[in-house]
This record gives structure tokens, sequence and C-alpha cells, in this order.
């Protein structure tokens, strides 16, 4: 049997602030945000762990109020239904790992700061007790470092 080493880098993953990849850029007809800058994942989203917070139809009505019905559907359709998504938790990707090769690390990466005063913080009380029964509780990193050998 071959011996080797993997190493790997998960980035956004599903648990992370922003669990996602848009792979359509934002229409030109909304042209740049409301500071004059072009968009980026972050000025997309109202907020971090969206995502994981609202349903897709809460979704789609957020973000409708913020573009248009069209572009709306499209982020909606991406964030909870499109097969390029992986929507894996941290927690998922230890327990697909762990046991099957001699040596495993797997550790957080990019990690969010958040204190108490920031806007963000009810936000993130929120997604640690809607997904806390199901055995997850790190959403504070953005990817994860995965070191295997065989």
């Amino acid at each position: 049997m071959a011996e080797g080493i993997l190493f790997s880098i998960f980035a956004p993953i599903w648990s992370g602030p922003y669990g996602q990849h848009f792979t359509h850029d934002v229409p030109n007809r909304f042209a740049l945000d409301e500071r004059g800058t072009p968009w980026s994942t972050q000025t997309i989203l109202d907020g971090p762990w969206d995502h994981l917070v609202l349903t897709p139809s809460q979704y789609l009505q957020r973000y409708t109020k913020k573009f248009d019905r069209e572009f709306a559907e499209l982020l909606t359709y991406e964030t909870y239904h499109s097969p390029q998504i992986n929507r894996l938790f941290f927690e998922d990707y230890s327990a697909l790992f762990s046991g099957h090769l001699k040596q495993l690390v797997i550790k957080p990466i990019f990690p969010i700061t958040l204190n108490s005063e920031s806007t963000f913080a009810s936000q993130f009380k929120l997604v640690q007790v809607l997904h806390k029964e199901k055995g997850y509780v790190e959403f504070l990193h953005a990817g994860i470092f995965l070191v295997m050998q065989k």
C-alpha cells in the first residue's frame, strides 16, 4: 500500500462567519456598495452567520430588500441549494478524517475576532444556540487546516 502525506486547507467552511463563496459577481446594475467600493462577500452579506441563522425564505426576503429579486434568488440558491457549495461544519471535517490515518492534524484557521461590544455578538450567540444540540460549537474560524499521513 502506498504511503504519503496530504496537506489541505478548506476555506471558507460552512460553519464560518461567511460560509460560502459566490460564483457570480454582483451585477453591474448595482455598481458599487453604499461606501462607493466594489462588493465583496462581506459587503454583499448583511452580517456573519446569516446562512446559519436564516431559513432560505428569510434569506431571500432579506436580500430582495438589498438588491433585486433576481439577484437575491441567485444568492439564496448558491447559499442553500447549489451542489457546488460544501456545507460541512468544522466538526464534520473532524469526524470525517479522524481515525482513518496514522497521523492527523486538523485545526481551525482564519479566526474572526469577536468581543462583547461587537455588533455581531448577538448573532454569534444565536448561532451557538441553534446548532449546539447538533454538536457544532466552532463558528469563529473561516477555514480548516488538515495534514494527514497514510
